[in-house]
């Protein structure tokens, strides 16, 4: 768990940079490392059982990501004037279209559609589903550390 949160939590700390500055970020990062971990294990040979087991946790780890993420675009939102301008890196910036495309429609819905396939029809699992994760769930780190360097108190000097 530490291992999983401790970037979040540094980023997090990181007062002079609005974009990190969130509560939120340190259980992103330990949520998206639980998933890119999973997905990591689902591309080794596993048991049919384990797999699905895994898939399962995915899924859930997915969903959980999400609605951080969201919670985490609403703190941007609703604060402060640059904590908006912070915010909009992922809407409308520069790293709207790597954010938006990569983090969460190939890394994260993409993979819970066929996560949730997976369960429900009981197919055999695939290494898309965890290939696109763990791509995302860089992506979503190389994004955040990126970003944040970008937005500062002194852009309001």
């Amino acid at each position: 768990i530490g291992l999983g949160v401790y970037t979040g939590i540094l980023l997090g700390a990181s007062v002079a940079r609005p974009l990190w500055n969130s509560s939120v970020l340190g259980p992103l990062f330990l949520v998206s490392g639980v998933s890119t971990g999973a997905a990591f294990m689902m591309l080794t040979n596993l048991k049919k059982h384990e797999a699905h087991a895994l898939a399962v946790w995915d899924t859930g780890a997915i969903v959980l990501e999400l609605v951080l993420i969201a919670a985490l675009m609403i703190g941007y939102l609703t604060g402060t004037e640059i904590s908006q301008e912070a915010g909009n890196m992922f809407l409308g910036g520069s790293y709207t279209a790597s954010f938006w495309g990569i983090v969460v429609v190939a890394g994260l819905f993409v993979p819970l559609i066929l996560n949730i396939h997976e369960i429900k029809n009981h197919v055999p699992a695939t290494k898309v589903a965890p290939a696109l994760i763990l791509i995302g769930g860089f992506t979503l780190r190389w994004v955040f550390v990126m970003a944040g360097q970008l937005v500062s108190f002194s852009h309001l000097g």
